[in-house]
């Protein structure tokens, strides 16, 4: 029993001892002489997981890298932290990266996702960002909303349409010329001669 009580004192100790380095067990078939979780045992030594690793279970003799979309930047820890809105991680990472423009990365992101059209993702998304009326988002992966070409209007984020004959469109952003916030064109206005209305 007086054994038992001893090991169990050496085993607490590992424990404390773990998170500041390296542990050495003088006997290896002791059951309380496992490392505790954070850790894993090799050739009687148990030491601290890697930092984009963890082991939540003591006794191991190995960790388990992060899954993807979450990370961990510290030795010897038992879990892993997910990622947050913007972010994304590989598979064992120390810690998470910034979402590229033209993509966006949910909570817990594993990697980007490609931004659909009808919107646009700048740099850091956590959710795509939907386009404005008079701009067009036409294509996947844009980092920005696009105005509407002159000549055009856009019915919708994804369309745009050459204004119909007898219309016009002098700038962007629609045919109205109202900037970034219209949908239709202007009518076209036919000037005649001096001449030609005095006849009339």
């Amino acid at each position: 029993m007086g054994g038992g009580r001893r090991g169990l004192r050496r085993w607490r100790r590992a424990l404390m001892r773990c998170a500041g380095g390296d542990v050495v067990f003088s006997n290896a078939v002791d059951i309380f002489n496992q490392c505790p979780a954070g850790c894993f045992l090799f050739n009687l030594t148990c030491s601290q997981c890697a930092a984009g690793s963890y082991n939540g279970l003591s006794g191991r003799s190995s960790c388990t890298p992060c899954p993807a979309g979450t990370s961990n930047p510290s030795l010897g820890r038992a879990s892993c932290s997910p990622c947050a809105n913007g972010t994304y991680s590989g598979l064992g990472q120390p810690s998470c990266s910034d979402c590229p423009s033209g993509s966006y990365c949910p909570y817990e992101c594993g990697s980007p996702v490609i931004c659909p059209a009808g919107s646009y993702c700048p740099a850091k998304s956590g959710t795509p960002v939907k386009c404005d009326l008079g701009f067009l988002c036409s294509q996947e992966g844009l980092p920005q909303q696009l105005l509407c070409p002159s000549g055009h209007y856009c019915p919708s984020s994804v369309q745009d349409v050459p204004c119909p004959a007898g219309t016009f469109s002098s700038a962007t952003g629609g045919c109205s010329g109202v900037f970034n916030r219209v949908v239709a064109c202007n009518r076209a206005r036919v000037l005649l001669p001096a001449h030609s209305a005095r006849r009339s």
